[in-house]
Order: structure tokens, then C-alpha cells, then sequence
């Protein structure tokens, strides 16, 4: 994360707070009463499509957690996130061989999904510590984001290491809220608050775990897409690479022109415009975007043809086979045989 990233820049994404509003809708909140005063699109927040400002961001979580009236909603919706929710991240990390380097994986990427979090592991002879800082002052919204953080990395420490709980114990920067009785109960292992760092303590040999899941030629593919994010910052890159970097932001849920000219922030008519003055349309660059990333995954990987069909979008093998002999001439079984 830059260092030099201000509260007025809009620059970051929005999954994480459009997974929040979702929630509050499927929960039956009237989200339509906090966003009517917003400056953007509803669609486009909850379809993580937009970019915003850590003070577009601070607001939206105030209002959220205001619109609940709940103390504890920042551990509720914690409680439904997954490692998948990180996007290419999480798969990536998810396919690491060890847990060790599934950690370094999230550490190093976490930005591009949640940019609000800085990762660190500190290694101790029986103590691995898992610490997570602010990139920016939470303030009012602290407790909640530290919340998060604290069940979701927790979550994603069992999954990675596929057993209930892994963690030793816990500290926070925030004092123990007075205010919510047996607070302490919503946690499955010792906090100790007002300290200094956010940390998860957990055995270090885990870090060593052999993971049986793990692929690793899926891990690569992941990372070169992480990779290329991550070297490609908006405001350098160039028409076509923008919209490729946003088609493969979120696996197995390739956009549509409408969705990637709101993330881009121009009318579908612009971009359908700019793309034939380049010779180009965005079909032809969602298609062969989806090439590759077939070919990859058929080369580099052990997924099965109907994963990689779901991977690349499509709702049943055969019409994957359809559209992957029309780009290579051959049908996916026979390219992977070759």
C-alpha cells in the first residue's frame, strides 16, 4: 500500500463494503435509506464495481452499523466470509502448498482486495504472530474493521489448516467495550485489548502444514494475475489493459459491458465507442481474455474441464467445449492431451 494514500482518494475497492451492504439487504435492512443520500450508484456498490474514498468508506460503515443498531455486527458479518472472498487472492492461497506460504500469498496481495490492511508475520521459536495494521486512522469505525479482521483471519487460518480453531490467543488496540455484557464469549480464544498491536498468535510449526489441497500450477496462474495487478495502478495503464484487469477481478464472474464502463466510470456508449477506434470490442476482449486463462488453466493445472468451465463463467461444460473449440480448433480434452 502507498504510503501517500490519502482519505479523499478513491482508490479503494469496493469489495468489502459491497459484501457489507449485500448482507444487510439478504438481513432485510433498508440499505435504499442509508445509500439515498450517497453519491454512486447503488448497483454498482453492491457489484463492487466503483472505486471510492476512505471517507466514502467510514461513512458507509457508520451507516450500516447505525441502520443495525446491533453492537456486535462487525463479528456477525464477519462470520460469513470465506478465504474465496479475497478473489484471486484467496485462490491463490487457497492452492499454496503450505500454510507458511498461503500467508506470504494473502500478505503480500491482501491490497488488492482489502487495502485498508497491512499483513505482517513475525516468526518467535513456538509463536507465529499474525499482525494486521491500519493503512489509515479507522477512528470511529475501528472496532468494527478490527472485528472483521480478527474473525475473518481467524476463519481463514482454520480453513487453511482444516481444523476448528488454531489460534493461541488474540490482542486488539481497542479497550474492551463496557457497555456489551460478556463480550469476551464471542470470540473462540483469549483477547487481551488496549494493546499496542492487532495480532493472532498461532503455533509456529503450522506454518510448516503440508497443505493436501494444494495445486501448484493453479497457484501460479493465480499469482501471475495477481502480479499483474498489482503492477498495473490506474493511473498508468492503458484502456484495454483496465478492462482486462477488471474482467479477471472476480474468477467465474466475468462482467458485462455495462459493468465494466460503471467501473471505469463512463457510459456503455463511450467504451463501445473508444473500443472501435482500437479495433476492438468488448466481447472480443472478454473472449480473449477467457482463451487464455482456459488455455492456462488447461496447461498449468489439474482442474477438472467442468472447474475450469465454472472458472471461466459458464453454466455447463458443453458450451464452454463449444466456445473453446471455436478460439483453438480443439475441443478442451483433446488441447489438454496435446
Amino acid at each position: 500500500m502507498r504510503n501517500t494514500l490519502k482519505a479523499s482518494d478513491a482508490i479503494i475497492p469496493t469489495y468489502f463494503i459491497g459484501a457489507f451492504y449485500r448482507w444487510l439487504e439478504f438481513h432485510n435492512f433498508n440499505i435504499d435509506k442509508v445509500l439515498c443520500d450517497a453519491s454512486f450508484d447503488k448497483d454498482a456498490l453492491l457489484n463492487c464495481e466503483i472505486n471510492i474514498s476512505y471517507e466514502q468508506y467510514r461513512w458507509l460503515v457508520q451507516r450500516g452499523v447505525e441502520l443495525t443498531d446491533n453492537p456486535l455486527i462487525g463479528i456477525r458479518f464477519a462470520e460469513t466470509l470465506e478465504l474465496t472472498s479475497l478473489g484471486l487472492v484467496g485462490y491463490a492461497a487457497m492452492s499454496s502448498p503450505t500454510v507458511g506460504e498461503s500467508l506470504e500469498v494473502i500478505q503480500k496481495y491482501i491490497k488488492l482486495r482489502a487495502p485498508l490492511v497491512q499483513l505482517g508475520i513475525i516468526m518467535h521459536e513456538d509463536v507465529a504472530i499474525v499482525r494486521f495494521d491500519e493503512t489509515l486512522d479507522y477512528g470511529s469505525i475501528r472496532r468494527f474493521m478490527i472485528e472483521c479482521s480478527l474473525i475473518a483471519i481467524s476463519k481463514g487460518l482454520c480453513t487453511l489448516t482444516n481444523t476448528p480453531n488454531v489460534v493461541l490467543s488474540a490482542t486488539v488496540t481497542y479497550p474492551l467495550p463496557a457497555d456489551i455484557p460478556d463480550y469476551r464469549a464471542n470470540f473462540a480464544f483469549p483477547v487481551t485489548f488496549s494493546s499496542a498491536h492487532n495480532e493472532l498468535h498461532i503455533p509456529a510449526d503450522l506454518l510448516k502444514q503440508w497443505r493436501p489441497q494444494a495445486d501448484i500450477n493453479t497457484m501460479r496462474t493465480m499469482l501471475e494475475q495477481c502480479e499483474q495487478l498489482l503492477s498495473s495502478p490506474a493511473s498508468t495503464e492503458g484502456l484495454l489493459t483496465r478492462i482486462r484487469d477488471i474482467i479477471l477481478a472476480t474468477p467465474g464472474d466475468f462482467p458485462s459491458l455495462d459493468k465494466t464502463a460503471a467501473r471505469l466510470s463512463v457510459s456503455s456508449r463511450t467504451l463501445r465507442r473508444e473500443l472501435q477506434k482500437l479495433g476492438t470490442s468488448y466481447q472480443a476482449i472478454l473472449d480473449d481474455t477467457r482463451k487464455k486463462l482456459a488455455v492456462d488453466y488447461l496447461s498449468t493445472t489439474t482442474l477438472s474441464v467442468e472447474q475450469i468451465a465454472h472458472a471461466m463463467g459458464y453454466s455447463d461444460t458443453s458450451t464452454f467445449a463449444r466456445a473453446f473449440r471455436k478460439w483453438t480448433g480443439k475441443a478442451p480434452s483433446r488441447f489438454r492431451k496435446n
